[in-house]
């Protein structure tokens, strides 16, 4: 927004939010709008930036030793007063495997409703599982292989009717940091990805916020000062109304409904740190009536429903020279679905979170510590076919023997961490720790060494390597007694990652090479359920050219050459994994054609995924008609291409901004499959198509 000059002569003030008192550091922004200020210690920061005919910038940003770098100053909207305001768009150094998406890159990947989430699978080494299926595959590894983080708070499954959509609004999200491997000790439990949204800021001097309509949902997110409080607020809500438009019944598509929310509060004082309260969720519901000859069973009503809601305390403040950090989250969830002749599926899982983190300097060290534990209770009542594994292509709803069942689980898992980052000098830095694990469900007490390095060729070239050991515990589901084995254990992986990066004025260019060897891998088993016999390994080359999206025409090229395979057991053949896509590219771009107009549009090339042909069929004692499948994974769907572009027209006023947009989904209508399935009685293939050309738009309003 704005008219996107650099700001030059701006006085940049930074200051620890946790005690508002001296500047860490000041700097003047230069003609480019570029400034620095060095020796900024790790936490949370406050920047002020104030420049003659402009409106004083208040900005919180989060500092870690493995993202800092230099920032620049840049022309927004007119605010109050007609008098612009100025953004602050950074270039972190970053660690391998890891990356960060602003709000802005968020909302203009076309093809993406603004969801963070699913603009991220624009970037390398991240696959959307289908159009219509936000749940991302990273290097190789599955959705359930992934952990989402909203402010470093746990955010169990944020996604909307099973990964259609996240819950979350660009709007409410300052940016998203994710780690698609190499990720450091303090993150445990996971061997795929990390994904960590951070909210905004709120304003400490004023109200802003978007009000926005689309042809699915309309949203309202609000932000600034609580009066005479000190506290400063966020609020976004969204509701999509699909049960509005549509009738109420539908023959074999399930009618939707659902809204999601988020809210903070916040406060800094002098010496006491800077304390928030946030809370997010949402809520899902479906029905539709279902008609199969194949499987009578399966016929009548088909109701669907799923919930989560979070509440958190988070602490942010200063013990002489170390940061602090704590946070303290309640986690309530629910999952239903109720189909046909009696089957049901019912089940609610609650947590309870709680994290102390310190940080501090000595001399060249920056040392972190701390400590993290989780109470779960997870409750099961079904009558229904245990639901599908990795490689389990063969699963047939009608096919698979229905479990009754009615548990409930209590767990408990806590984990310790430590990181020493030694910086000797500006040229290098070397990252060295681990952390230990414990599960009271699985009997494991194990430990997961961690290493990364950096080294600056030059101010803007850099190696970057990164690699460890890294756990996560089963499904609980997996563990659950009557539907699953209780002493099953964990998976591991060991992850390598060697990359190098180099910067010339807006561009950025990365080459990263991986490798993750997997054990332990969760495996059906006709005695036991579950096994831990499973192996894997997934490797890959990565390359992303960027230009910074401050300039005028944005955007990035990213290319994927991968390969993820799997074993199901000792001696068996070894099969291509569910998420493996040899080949993927991604061509971003953005231009400003003026201060008002934007077009944008992005191309995605991949290989197709595998799946299980049907090769032949059979007959049930109860008549229903069983598929009879060939090897797992064996054969796999075309390639998949499509085109997205999106089109914005920003009409500027005094106060504020008013934003239609429309899209161009699958503009040239690829016929792209989402899966192969036979026909209802088994006597051919059936393609599903995913999603054909539409076109949605939308309006906005930003004050």
């Amino acid at each position: 927004r704005g008219t996107r000059r650099p700001v030059a002569g701006a006085e940049v003030v930074v200051v620890p939010s946790s005690t508002a008192v001296a500047a860490t550091g000041t700097a003047l922004s230069g003609a480019d709008g570029a400034f620095r200020v060095d020796s900024i210690p790790a936490g949370l920061v406050g920047v002020t930036v104030t420049a003659f005919g402009y409106l004083p910038l208040h900005e919180r940003l989060e500092l870690t030793a493995s993202v800092t770098g230099t920032a620049r100053l840049f022309a927004m909207d007119p605010g109050f007063g007609g008098i612009p305001e100025v953004e602050v768009v950074s270039r972190a150094r970053r660690g391998a495997g890891q990356q960060v998406m602003t709000r802005a890159e968020a909302r203009e990947v076309p093809g993406t409703a603004g969801d963070p989430l699913r603009a991220v699978a624009a970037l390398p080494g991240i696959t959307p599982a289908s159009d219509i299926d936000s749940n991302l595959y990273v290097r190789g590894s599955g959705p359930a292989d992934n952990a989402q983080y909203v402010d470093g708070i746990p955010a169990g499954y944020p996604y909307h009717f099973q990964g259609v959509a996240s819950t979350f609004q660009a709007e409410s999200v300052e940016a998203l940091r994710f780690h698609t491997g190499g990720f450091p000790a303090r993150f445990g439990n996971r061997t795929g990805g990390i994904f960590d949204l951070v909210t905004r800021a709120a304003p400490p001097n004023r109200l802003t916020g978007t009000a926005g309509i689309s042809l699915v949902a309309s949203s309202l997110t609000a932000e600034g000062p609580v009066p005479g409080t000190g506290v400063s607020a966020l609020g976004a809500v969204r509701r999509g109304y699909f049960d509005l438009v549509l009738p109420r019944r539908v023959t074999d598509v399930a009618v939707p409904s659902y809204t999601d929310y988020l809210g903070t509060l916040t406060r800094s004082t002098a010496g006491a740190g800077t304390f928030t309260l946030e809370m997010f969720g949402a809520e899902d519901a479906a029905v539709a009536q279902v008609r199969s000859r194949s499987a009578p069973s399966a016929q009548g009503e088909f109701r669907w429903a799923h919930s989560y809601h979070v509440g958190a305390a988070r602490w942010t403040g200063r013990a002489g020279p170390a940061t602090l950090a704590a946070v303290a989250a309640g986690h309530l969830a629910g999952n239903s679905v109720d189909l046909g002749s009696g089957y049901f599926f019912h089940e609610r899982p609650a947590e309870g979170y709680g994290r102390l983190a310190a940080t501090g300097e000595a001399g060249p060290h920056r040392i972190e510590a701390g400590m993290e534990g989780t109470y779960t209770r997870h409750r099961l009542d079904t009558y229904f076919a245990r639901l599908p594994s990795e490689g389990q292509g063969s699963y047939s709803f009608t096919a698979l023997s229905k479990i009754r069942s009615s548990s409930s689980l209590l767990g408990r898992r806590i984990g310790a961490w430590v990181t020493d980052r030694w910086e000797p000098g500006t040229a290098w830095s070397v990252e060295a720790g681990g952390r230990v694990d414990g599960d009271s469900l699985t009997h494991d007490l194990a430990a997961s060494p961690r290493l990364a390095a950096r080294l600056a060729l030059s101010p803007r070239a850099r190696l970057l390597a990164a690699g460890g050991l890294y756990r996560q515990p089963p499904r609980t589901l997996e563990l659950m007694p009557q539907w699953g084995n209780p002493r099953l254990g964990g998976s591991r992986a060991w992850h390598a990652i060697l990359g190098a990066e180099a910067e010339r004025g807006a561009w950025t260019v990365s080459l990263e090479a991986y490798d993750k060897e997997l054990a332990g891998l969760s495996v059906p088993d006709p005695a036991l359920v579950y096994v831990n016999a499973g192996t894997g390994r997934a490797t890959g080359v990565e390359l992303l050219v960027r230009r910074d999206f401050s300039e005028r025409v944005a955007g990035w090229l990213g290319y994927t050459f991968a390969s993820s395979w799997r074993r199901d057991g000792p001696g068996t053949a070894a099969r291509p994994s569910d998420y493996d896509v040899p080949h993927a590219a991604t061509a971003t771009c953005r231009v400003r054609l003026s201060p008002g107009w934007s077009v944008s549009g992005r191309w995605r090339l991949a290989t197709g995924l595998p799946y299980t042909p049907v090769t032949g069929r059979a007959v049930t004692p109860t008549g229903e008609a069983m598929p009879l499948f060939g090897r797992v994974n064996s054969a796999r769907l075309p390639p998949y291409h499509r085109l997205d572009l999106r089109v914005e027209y920003q009409a500027r006023f005094d106060a504020w901004t008013l934003a239609p947009f429309v899209e161009f989904l699958n503009a040239y209508n690829r016929a792209n499959l989402a899966t192969v399935v036979w026909s209802a009685n088994l006597d051919g293939e059936r393609r599903i198509r995913q999603m054909p050309r539409t076109v949605f738009g939308g309006l906005e309003a930003r004050f």
